[in-house]
């Protein structure tokens, strides 16, 4: 599986890498990858049990390393898809405005 397969799966749950510090939408995003339609069997299955395993000790690792909590992380990451959302809606407006520009210069430097 490569990157662009888990993103699109990500995106049809309507994931973000945030999300997959809950177990649940983990589990969820599994058995979507997976094929797997019973949620028991896949917390029986023992590659799960050692994935959620790892999962688990990388983010308290990654917490400690930050040196934040949980909700800290989640605040941080509400901040960063707010801050990508109002990029994504500017710039298009900023680059408008630059072509503008360009058009109303080049309209003056045609009318000399």
């Amino acid at each position: 599986m490569d990157d662009a397969q888990l993103e699109a799966a990500m995106k049809e749950l309507g994931l973000t890498y945030q999300d997959l510090m809950d177990p649940v939408n983990l589990a969820n995003l599994v058995m979507n990858l997976t094929g797997e339609e019973d949620q028991l069997g896949l917390l029986m299955n023992a590659d799960f049990q050692e994935l959620m395993q790892n999962v688990e000790v990388l983010s308290k690792n990654l917490l400690q390393e930050l040196g934040m909590t949980p909700q800290e992380v989640a605040e941080v990451f509400a901040q960063l898809e707010q801050n990508a959302a109002q990029i994504t809606e500017e710039v298009p407006q900023q680059m408008q405005e630059v072509t503008d520009t360009q058009a109303d210069v080049l309209k003056s430097t045609a009318d000399r």
